[in-house]
């Protein structure tokens, strides 16, 4: 198997190449502030201009504590921002915790967070390796105090600090339908959102890198159709907006003001362009106190367009700001690209989108802000210490993410324009071969809604149980497909316990060059699209058959982050093993030993598979009486499972196997509450 231990991070070599294209800046009276704007750029107390090259930093979530302090201290993390040549982070902050500050008596320590949203045990785990990593913390120390911290340090570094308010209230985004897309919905109170803004002014004054904060981030439409008609227009945008921006300039006026657009971020045009917003209003910046500290910001992730209409796109919607079409416009806008990004793989790396914001970001000339550092959450979508495909660092915030294998490198692109470029073009697809590269139309395929292309591949992918198996000495990890599951005992000729019934001559895809034998990898190796789109659910969609503790060594020493994605998992386990064997005699026997394996095999898998929602554990040689409360305690380590089903098999003799099935989709915690003993 390779792991491709050997090449750098995909986008940490890919970021280099912007960093190393924008303009030197002096660092000698670093941060030459306050900034100011003129025309398209951004300009520092020498007339020097400042072009952002950074890196998204969350700290909305449901915690309201900025991401990965369990793994690494904070000028760990800042360090590694600053070695790849960075000069920024972007700091994502709720107006719910302000709300707490001013409203609820203040700010909450980080335990009483973490408790609150993980839970008793979870949370105070997560505060007290927050704690070991930052000695420098005090135990008490508050949510704000840790974003006192991070700012502290990136001026010690000297990395530039923008507070970038995400969401009113904390949680992962974003949705039409999670309160907090459009001023006015559920949670997004106009007037805290104001009185939050101008106290995150106030309280950034005393932060030396703090040099920017933006409005709000994605403003959208919401699901619902009545307030959407109603209220989602130019008209209301700007009279929230410019009352904001006051906000923020009458708290610290040094500070420049990010103005997203419409559509998350992704419509900018009306403000550059000399259009009537509403009520005869345009974005006259002369009847506005900060107009030398507007900055304008947009988002991309449109991973469909080929370049050609991509760059079209970006022109006509937003990097037009750098050069007003109309000449009645008023003025230029500075512009950065505050969200972009993708998964890191190889495959994602060299796709259309990110070849051509490479060249299209250095040839316009804007600041970037990429998502995201962060390798993985404290919690996203309910689910503890969610792994970040798109993070720069790996899960436990070490190094670099690496890529998972170099095969990745290998497919070919999913427009029918590079195929040709690169002479793959089927007969079936040609088309005409004289057309320019960029002008020729992606197929018929991708151009199909997301959630159509997600079933199509989890349906040709999905579905099959595979077989690991695995050695520590030396490592070796390898899968084949059961083709039958002890459906039948006796069919099958398993006369003594449930297996596995597949023939090691049909390996899957952790195999080698015999990989063909599993048809749904032809799918996954056709383009770089597709693969991005459906790797995960090559894991997320089947289910793993394990029957010993040494695959799930192999499986860490491989610390590959797929496997983040598994959600069902078969164990099949000899009752010897949770027990002890004495191979002398021939008899079972206890042994401290080997309950510490049993314990250890699922503190592994708990570990390792941290998204798993689905166990089977099959438990052979044994009755009732022989499996107890005790024996089940271990597997509270999972993570909280939705179905769990349990089976105990015994030989009876001059008979075939019985199996005795306590049930299915029944909670962990009913087995381990009960004594299963007699």
């Amino acid at each position: 198997m390779d792991t491709a231990n050997n090449h750098p991070v995909c986008s940490v070599v890919f970021l280099h190449g912007l960093v190393s294209a924008l303009p030197s800046n002096t660092l000698d009276s670093w941060p030459a502030g306050p900034f100011t704007t003129k025309g398209r750029w951004i300009t520092d107390v020498q007339g020097d201009h400042l072009t952002y090259a950074g890196v998204n930093w969350p700290g909305a979530a449901d915690t309201m504590v900025p991401e990965g302090l369990q793994y690494a201290s904070i000028p760990n993390i800042v360090g590694k921002i600053k070695d790849i040549g960075m000069n920024a982070i972007r700091l994502t902050w709720a107006v719910e915790m302000v709300d707490d500050i001013l409203d609820g008596g203040g700010d909450i320590d980080i335990k009483t967070s973490f408790v609150k949203v993980l839970g008793d045990k979870n949370g105070t785990d997560v505060y007290e390796a927050v704690l070991e990593k930052n000695p420098s913390f005090a135990p008490n120390i508050t949510r704000l105090e840790v974003f006192d911290a991070i700012a502290q340090e990136c001026a010690k570094q000297q990395i530039y600090v923008h507070l970038d308010n995400h969401v009113s209230k904390a949680g992962w985004c974003c949705a039409d339908n999670d309160g907090n897309a459009w001023f006015g919905d559920k949670f997004f109170d106009v007037n805290k959102w104001k009185r939050a803004l101008g106290y995150m002014a106030e309280h950034g004054k005393s932060w030396p890198a703090l040099i920017s904060m933006s409005l709000r981030n994605e403003l959208r439409s919401p699901s619902n159709w009545l307030f959407r008609v109603a209220n989602v227009n130019w008209d209301n945008w700007y009279s929230n907006m410019t009352a904001g921006a006051s906000a923020i300039h009458d708290a610290n006026p040094d500070v420049l003001i990010f103005f997203s657009g419409l559509k998350s971020d992704s419509q900018l045009r009306p403000i550059f362009s000399n259009d009537v917003l509403g009520q005869d209003i345009d974005f006259d910046t002369s009847k506005l106190a900060y107009a030398n500290k507007i900055v304008l910001e947009v988002h991309d992730y449109d991973m469909a367009s080929n370049c050609t209409v991509k760059k079209s796109l970006l022109t006509t919607n937003s990097f037009g700001a750098l050069d007003p079409p109309d000449p009645k416009a008023q003025t230029a806008f500075p512009l950065v690209m505050s969200e972009w990004g993708f998964e890191q793989t190889v495959a994602q790396l060299h796709a259309p989108y990110a070849s051509c914001l490479e060249k299209f970001l250095p040839e316009q000339k804007v600041g970037w802000i990429t998502w995201v550092v962060s390798g993985s959450y404290y919690i996203r979508a309910g689910v503890p210490d969610k792994d970040e495909t798109w993070g720069l660092l790996d899960h436990e915030w070490k190094t670099w993410r690496r890529l998972d294998r170099t095969k990745e490198a290998k497919g070919t692109p999913c427009s029918t324009s590079e195929r040709q470029a690169n002479g793959q073009l089927p007969p079936s697809s040609r088309g005409s071969i004289n057309q320019p590269e960029e002008s020729i139309p992606s197929t018929l395929l991708v151009r199909l809604p997301g959630e159509v292309r997600l079933q199509i591949w989890r349906e040709v992918v999905g579905g099959n149980l595979f077989h690991l198996t695995g050695s520590k000495q030396p490592v070796s990890l390898k899968c084949f497909i059961c083709r039958a599951y002890s459906k039948d005992p006796i069919t099958n000729g398993n006369k003594r316990f449930p297996r596995c019934q597949g023939s090691q001559k049909e390996p899957c895809f952790f195999s080698g060059p015999e990989n063909a034998s599993f048809d749904a990898l032809s799918l996954l190796l056709t383009c770089r699209q597709i693969y991005a789109e459906a790797v995960d659910l090559l894991y997320a969609s089947n289910a793993f058959n394990i029957d010993n503790g040494e695959t799930l060594d192999a499986i860490m020493s491989f610390t590959k982050p797929r496997f983040l994605s598994i959600r069902t998992v078969h164990v099949n386990m000899a009752m010897w093993r949770i027990r002890g064997w004495n191979s002398v005699s021939g008899v079972r026997e206890e042994s401290s030993t080997a309950f510490g394996e049993w314990a250890h095999f699922w503190e592994m898998l708990g570990s390792t598979m941290k998204g798993l929602q689905h166990l089977r554990l099959d438990i052979y040689g044994t009755a009732f009486t022989e499996l107890c409360e005790d024996d089940m305690t271990p597997l509270l380590v999972l993570p909280k499972l939705k179905t769990f089903d349990l089976a105990m098999w015994r030989q009876i003799e001059g008979a075939d196997s019985t199996r005795f099935n306590l049930g299915l989709s029944v909670p962990l915690q009913t087995y381990v509450r009960r004594s299963l003993c007699q």
